[in-house]
């Protein structure tokens, strides 16, 4: 295993498995965008999952959605283990 540093833009693509408490969160951050727009209800969707229950998000993006839920003693959005991909076009 190497030390060295490379790289990471955080527009660059990330995989995760949302947990139950993610899709959660997500439901609930959906709702109340909808408080905003009472005209406008559109069903929430989530996020796709790969053959292996991984969805894909922009790092900055998955920092937005989770950050402040990502404290010691609360229940993970979701897994630790993540996938980075070398190749941003994937």
């Amino acid at each position: 295993m190497s030390n060295e540093l490379k790289e990471y833009n955080i527009n660059y693509p990330v995989y995760v498995k949302l947990t139950d408490t993610g899709i959660a969160i997500m439901k609930e951050q959906h709702k109340e965008r909808q408080l905003g727009y009472p005209n406008h209800t559109t069903p929430f969707i989530g996020k796709g999952v790969d053959d292996d229950g991984f969805s894909k998000w922009q790092l900055w993006d998955l920092m937005n959605v989770f950050g402040g839920h990502m404290t010691m003693g609360l229940e993970l959005p979701f897994e630790t283990t993540i996938k980075l991909v070398e190749n941003k076009d994937k």
